[in-house]
């Protein structure tokens, strides 16, 4: 209906090959965590954590892979890319290179390993946020059930804030600096001409408060 000149996609350059080459690995070798290097370290024995900190820690990881995060992207991104080219339209791929974010987080996990007792000032999720997240890693909930109950800016916002507040250094990579990378990467490369960007729920508010700060 709008017939974009440009369509912007919440992919990099590696995703968006691998979506249209129909790849569906999810042996993502880069995107390896290892929990139990974290929960088995000796210096978090005295600490006063919650009984479910491991399950919280697994939590992240597990978490991005059901949505998404840390493997190819969903049929959305994918339908964008083939919808561009029946109608000539050029993509932006105006994601931050997953392996880069990838990295990142590896690095703040250690960063906050490398002072445990940080760990007791975490604020941790609500009981039904935690709740939604206990039933997608166990396998009870779908997850395209999940994606459906949070595809309201409301729950987008509230799954945010809780991942916000719990590890914070962790959304500020994996949220905030997408937020405004993809800001600026619409600015930079889609100013002329009709735009449809297609872009996660989590993403919408910050990419928009970002864009507002630099008009």
């Amino acid at each position: 209906m709008v017939k974009p000149t440009t369509v912007f996609v919440e992919l990099d350059a590696s995703r968006a090959v691998q979506l249209r080459n129909k790849s569906t690995t999810n042996n993502v070798d880069s995107t390896s965590f290892d929990v139990s290097t974290i929960t088995s370290h000796p210096l978090l024995s005295n600490l006063p954590l919650p009984g479910n900190f491991k399950q919280i820690l697994e939590m992240i990881p597990n978490l991005l892979k059901r949505v998404g995060w840390l493997n190819n992207q969903g049929d959305e991104m994918k339908a964008a890319l083939e919808e561009a080219d029946k109608i000539g339209a050029r993509c932006v791929y105006g994601d931050i290179e997953m392996n880069q974010t990838i990295s990142e987080v590896k690095r703040e996990l250690g960063i906050l390993m490398a002072n445990p007792s940080a760990l007791t000032k975490l604020q941790y999720p609500s009981g039904d946020i935690m709740s939604m997240f206990g039933g997608l890693i166990s396998g009870t909930t779908d997850p395209k059930d999940f994606v459906e109950r949070i595809k309201t800016r409301d729950r987008a916002q509230e799954l945010s804030g809780s991942l916000q507040q719990s590890f914070p250094s962790v959304y500020n990579v994996m949220i905030t600096k997408r937020d405004i990378h993809m800001a600026t990467m619409l600015r930079k490369h889609c100013s002329n001409g009709k735009v449809v960007a297609v872009v996660g729920m989590a993403h919408v508010e910050g990419i928009e408060r970002e864009w507002e700060k630099n008009r």
